[in-house]
């Protein structure tokens, strides 16, 4: 194709062209026609090391001296059993503030309940009913009904004989509705939002710090909930799913 011919075709997008560029059949000359960008030069391996300062000292971050020692508490057997370790962290202490609590609830709110657990005689809670009633709690964690009643249900397709044996479900219902562990007059002008726990939340850090000591080397991870209602200290997190079974 003749120059000419060549022009005419491109005379309306090359308009702003200089009338005197010379066209060849090479395309290296489109160099002159687009406007030249600035190109970014990859430097080589070997040129990028030679910019910056290699050596072979490890810089030592500076530590506080650690002078704790770990530890555990001693139990007669190695390993100790399950129920030893329970019986250690959840001692006399944390079961008398839980049944003191609840029987104190009882008495402060008796008069609004007079029909609760229907027409059970209400008996002074003991430590032997409150670890019934948490380990039934537990227990129900690990087989789940619809309803908290079938779990003394009498059908045979339903039923878990361990329940009745343990406690009967009128009892369960009581220790239930009464179930405390804080003095509401002592804390009825309070500005702590978890005055509601918070016996049981100082008696659980106090025991942790006794129970174990741990190494200096420690691996944190971090634990999220989903949640929607309105309570401070929770933050909603739209990426978390709200149920999630695993």
């Amino acid at each position: 194709m003749s120059e000419e011919r060549f022009s005419e075709l491109y005379a309306d997008v090359l308009s702003d062209c200089p009338s005197d560029v010379e066209f060849s059949d090479s395309d290296s000359d489109d160099s002159d026609i687009r406007p030249s960008k600035r190109q970014r030069r990859i430097l080589s391996d070997s040129e990028a090391d030679s910019d910056e300062e290699w050596n072979d000292i490890d810089i030592v971050p500076s530590l506080e001296d650690y002078s704790r020692n770990s530890r555990v508490p001693n139990f007669e057997c190695d390993p100790p059993s399950i129920v030893d370790v329970i019986d250690s962290f959840f001692d006399e202490e944390f079961f008398n503030l839980v049944v003191s609590q609840t029987n104190l609830y009882h008495t402060q709110m008796k008069d609004l309940h007079k029909n609760s657990a229907k027409t059970l005689q209400w008996k002074e809670v003991t430590t032997n009913d409150m670890k019934k009633f948490l380990g039934l709690l537990v227990l129900m964690g690990q087989t789940k009904k619809t309803c908290w009643r079938d779990y003394w249900s009498t059908d045979p397709l339903v039923e878990i004989p361990i329940f009745p044996k343990t406690m009967s479900r009128m009892r369960f219902e009581q220790i239930f509705t009464f179930f405390h562990l804080s003095d509401n007059v002592e804390n009825v002008l309070s500005t702590d939002r978890l005055y509601k726990i918070r016996s049981l939340l100082d008696y659980v850090i106090s025991k942790s710090q006794s129970m174990y000591v741990p190494k200096q080397q420690l691996s944190l991870d971090e634990a999220m909930i989903p949640w929607r209602g309105r309570l401070k200290f929770k933050t909603y997190n739209p990426a978390k799913l709200q149920n999630t079974e695993f």
